[in-house]
C-alpha cells in the first residue's frame, strides 16, 4: 500500500511549513503549494517526499496548471489542508477600499473553495478524506478592522457545515490555532496604527509570549482525523480553548449537542 497523501495549500506559510515537516516525519507524502518561491527555499530536505508547486489562487489559469501537475503525479489525496490567509485591509469597512476588502474576502474563502472544488475529484474514494480550513480572530467576536478576514473565515465555517451535510465520505473542519508566532503578525504590526489596541496586543505577544506551539496544532489535526465524521465534521475547533486532550469529556459533549462549535443563532429558543 502506498503512502497517505496530504495536500497543503499554502505550504509556504509558517503553519503550513511546520505541518508539512511533521507529516513527512510521520511517513506521509506531501504535495504543497506556495505563492512565492522565497517562502519555501531551504525549508525541506532533498530526500523529503514532497512535491512543491507555485500557484496564484486568484488565477484560473494557475489553478488549471496546478490541476494538471497534480494529475501527472498519479496519486490521490487523503488530507487536504487549506492555509492561505491575509488580515488586510486592516481598516473599518467604510474606510477601506471596497475592492481591496472584497479581494481579501475572496482570498480568505472563495478562492480556497474554488481550488477545493477543482481538486475534489482527486481525493481517495476508498475511505473518508479530511478537509481542514483555518479560522481567525473575529469569528466569535467583533475585532475592529478585521471584517474582511473574519467574514471570509465565517463563510468557510458555514461551508464546512454544508459540505459535511452533502458529502458522506468526507469530513470538513475549521481550526482556530490561537495566537501563533507567524509572519501574519508582522503584517499586522506593519499595517496598524501604533495607538490601536490590536497593535499593542500583537506587539506584546510577539515580544513576550510563546503562543500556540506548532506541535499542538499538529496533534489537534491528528486527533480530529482519528474521530468519526458524525462527531467532528462541520464544526469549528479551537486548538487552545477546546478540551480535545480530555477526550471523554469533549466526545460526550459532541455526541449530546449537534450544534456545538457550529455557526448557529445563540439562544433562539429562549421563549419556548
Amino acid at each position: 500500500m502506498g503512502k497517505k497523501v496530504v495536500l497543503i495549500i499554502g505550504v509556504g506559510s509558517d503553519i503550513g511549513r511546520e505541518l508539512a515537516r511533521r507529516y513527512l516525519k510521520d511517513g506521509y507524502k506531501v504535495v504543497g503549494t506556495y505563492r512565492t518561491s522565497g517562502s519555501v527555499e531551504g525549508c525541506f530536505k532533498e530526500e523529503d517526499d514532497i512535491s512543491l508547486y507555485s500557484i496564484e489562487l486568484a488565477s484560473q489559469i494557475s489553478i488549471h496548471q496546478f490541476e494538471n501537475a497534480f494529475k501527472k503525479l498519479d496519486i490521490v489525496w487523503d488530507i487536504y489542508i487549506s492555509a492561505p490567509a491575509t488580515p488586510l485591509p486592516m481598516q473599518n469597512f467604510f474606510e477601506a477600499d471596497f475592492h481591496a476588502w472584497s479581494d481579501s474576502v475572496h482570498i480568505n474563502s472563495i478562492h480556497q473553495l474554488k481550488l477545493l472544488h477543482t481538486l475534489h475529484k482527486y481525493r481517495n474514494t476508498a475511505g473518508i478524506t479530511d478537509v481542514f480550513f483555518f479560522g481567525t480572530a473575529g469569528i466569535n467576536s467583533e475585532v475592529v478592522k478585521f471584517s474582511a478576514v473574519a467574514s471570509g473565515k465565517i463563510l468557510l465555517l458555514k461551508m464546512c457545515e454544508y459540505l459535511d451535510a452533502e458529502n458522506e465520505d468526507m469530513k470538513f473542519m475549521l481550526i482556530g490555532p490561537g495566537w501563533v508566532k507567524t509572519k501574519v503578525h508582522d503584517l499586522i504590526l506593519e499595517n496598524s496604527d501604533k495607538g490601536d489596541e490590536k497593535y499593542q496586543k500583537t506587539k506584546e505577544f510577539m515580544q513576550n509570549n510563546e503562543g500556540t506551539s506548532m506541535q499542538d496544532i499538529y496533534e489537534c489535526f491528528v486527533w480530529l482525523r482519528s474521530k468519526e465524521k458524525a462527531l467532528v465534521s462541520g464544526r469549528n475547533f479551537s486548538v487552545v480553548h477546546d478540551p480535545w486532550r480530555n477526550e471523554a469529556l469533549l466526545l460526550d459533549k459532541l455526541k449530546s449537542d449537534g450544534g456545538l462549535y457550529k455557526l448557529k443563532r445563540h439562544g433562539n429558543d429562549w421563549h419556548k
